[in-house]
């Protein structure tokens, strides 16, 4: 099985910049806060993600630029897989990269600036209906099969690795490391 890493830092199964990993650093700091120290319910995600966007005026604006070879693509979220499902809202994949493999390299998924009418995409692809997969949406392109990715930032964006926040960055590298 091949792993994926951000900057150096190893991940197996998914990395995110931006909503994801912000409503992560939300779920992670109400976490520390109980007395137990378990993880909130997965209803706390969704509600740290409409935290992060309404922060934005219910909207994602593009905040980063990712290249794959001579390809360039503006986005406001990126989300890189290297299985699926990308990860479980309760008991229903999330079918962020549901091309994913461990007999493949990376996949990633970059979506461009939301306004508020077209966020339905964001539960609709993820839980039901994953026709970003097929190329067939304007404002998501999907990227199988990926070894190398760099990501440029026009200010710090939140990454999250394995669901683990681990703060905002400027940019990253993000590599396929086959066996």
């Amino acid at each position: 099985v091949g792993l994926g890493s951000v900057n150096g830092r190893m991940f197996t199964f998914s990395a995110g910049m931006g909503l994801e990993a912000e409503a992560t650093r939300i779920v992670d700091e109400r976490r520390s806060l109980r007395a137990d120290g378990r993880r909130p319910r997965d209803s706390a995600v969704v509600v740290a993600a409409g935290r992060v966007l309404w922060s934005d005026r219910l909207s994602m604006p593009e905040r980063i630029t990712v290249t794959v070879g001579d390809r360039s693509l503006r986005g406001s979220y990126l989300a890189i897989a290297n299985q699926h499902p990308y990860s479980y809202w309760g008991r229903l994949p999330v079918r962020t990269t549901p091309r994913a493999s461990f007999a493949s390299a990376l996949d990633a998924v970059v979506v461009s600036a939301l306004r508020p009418r077209q966020l339905w995409r964001l539960p609709a692809y993820g839980l039901v209906w994953p026709r970003h997969a097929r190329g067939r949406d304007r404002h998501v392109s999907y990227l199988h099969d990926v070894a190398v990715l760099d990501v440029a930032c026009d200010v710090p964006v939140g990454l999250q690795l394995d669901g683990e926040y681990l703060g905002q960055v400027q940019a990253a590298a993000v590599r396929y490391h086959p066996q």
